[in-house]
């Protein structure tokens, strides 16, 4: 952040002074250079389009890549953002609405990287042209009624679309999120990866997801299923689910919950760490001493009344983030008990899903006995004879390794817990 302070007092010198602690500045070789250093990396504009449209209570929200453009299209449920034509560039940092906050950012973000951008959204209908000025020109193309879309158009056309960078931090991310590129929502992809939670190469032990609701305003959304292993809810899981598989259009065998927070238990012996999550996009992990390793707890920044620094990807760690620590702190042990007590009534499944590897150990097993039964017996018994039964008990005995084990461990943690501080 010191690099931002130094440029934020350069851009004071070069603009005038509006008032007491505001300054705008018309140079566009000054927003070049906001443009470059005012996110960790100038790629994450696309989180901030996600995360106004979350704000402005968009949902579902569509991402397309296309040859020369990206867009981000939703039906939204506010008010457009009142954001000022001559001094729109500072409300990236100023404004204390969130939604126009996160698109100004995404403004400043995406305006080195890109030949144009457009925003319909309401009476909202600008273009920026770099190189042309900072002040808008009038957009003549109209979105529907009550949708709102963002348009940047490339500076080189990209003939195939990948995964955009970072996109793992919309694991949570509280409205479906949609590519018509990619089959399914963004946020299986991340639970299915878990790049960004936790650190790669871990086993999940136990997962538990609290304040589950039917509420809309709830600002997690959870799977019941994360890489084959059970999510627990607390209290039980709504009588609806948010989406279901048929819903979701994907190979993830999996519904999806609102949720206040959620938590989950890995075989990792790393200190435990908060995951932070602000309007639907995860920011930066900040370890801390909970008394127990590996436990990682995902929370909202709305919900908890947290605030984020300028680069607005990283946690203040003030009074209410040390206020926030204390209380994880003194529910882990009750948060613990509830997971084993869970897991110890939790019934192995069969599902191929669970467990993949023992699942496709089991099914390949059963098809290679299938085919020696074919040879010897020269008896025509279809492929999955024995092939679908042999991944079935590989997924069921799968299930029953990994509770064993998962039981063995949290209550060896269990054990030996730190104390809370008095």
């Amino acid at each position: 952040m010191k690099d931002l302070d130094e440029l934020l007092d350069q851009l004071r010198q070069e603009g005038h002074i509006d008032s007491e602690g505001v300054f705008t500045s018309s140079s566009e070789g000054a927003l070049d250079r906001l443009s470059e250093r005012l996110l960790p990396d100038p790629q994450m504009y696309l989180l901030k389009c996600i995360q106004a449209l979350v704000a402005g209570h968009g949902s579902p929200i569509v991402i397309r890549q296309k040859i020369a453009w990206v867009e981000i299209e939703a039906p939204v449920g506010l008010a457009p953002p009142d954001l000022n034509p001559l001094d729109w560039v500072s409300q990236a940092w100023r404004s204390e609405i969130p939604a126009i906050r996160h698109l100004a950012t995404a403004l400043v973000g995406g305006w080195r990287l890109f030949d144009e951008i457009h925003v319909h959204w309401g009476p909202l209908r600008w273009k920026l042209v770099p190189g042309e000025g900072t002040t808008p020109q009038e957009l003549t193309s109209y979105c529907p009624p009550g949708h709102a879309r963002i348009d940047f158009k490339r500076k080189h056309w990209k003939l195939l679309s990948d995964k955009p960078p970072h996109f793992d931090r919309v694991f949570a991310c509280p409205v479906p999120l949609h590519s018509p590129w990619t089959s399914g929502m963004w946020q299986v992809r991340c639970y299915s990866g878990i790049d960004h939670f936790p650190r790669p190469g871990c086993e999940l032990m136990g997962a538990l997801a609290t304040g589950a609701t039917m509420d809309d305003a709830a600002p997690l959304m959870v799977p019941d299923t994360v890489r084959g292993y059970p999510v627990f809810f607390s209290p039980s899981k709504p009588l609806q689910a948010l989406l279901t598989t048929s819903q979701k259009g994907d190979g993830m065998d999996a519904a999806w919950y609102r949720a206040e927070r959620f938590y989950l238990l890995t075989d990792q012996d790393d200190r435990s760490a908060i995951l932070p999550v602000d309007s639907g996009v995860g920011l930066d992990p900040i370890p801390v001493e909970l008394g127990i390793h590996g436990l990682y707890c995902v929370v909202s920044v709305q919900r908890e009344g947290l605030h984020t620094d300028l680069s607005q990807f990283r946690l203040r760690q003030d009074e209410s983030f040390q206020r926030l620590v204390a209380e994880l702190r003194g529910e882990v042990q009750a948060l613990l008990n509830q997971v084993v007590e869970q897991l110890e009534g939790w019934k192995p499944n069969t599902t191929l899903q669970s467990n993949g590897v023992p699942a496709v150990t089991g099914f390949i097993a059963g098809g290679v006995l299938g085919f020696g039964l074919i040879m010897f017996t020269g008896m025509m018994f279809p492929f999955h004879f024995l092939a679908l039964p042999g991944g079935m008990l590989g997924a069921y005995y799968g299930s029953r390794r990994w509770r064993k084990k998962a039981l063995k461990l949290l209550r060896k943690r269990a054990e030996s817990m730190e104390p809370p501080p008095t």
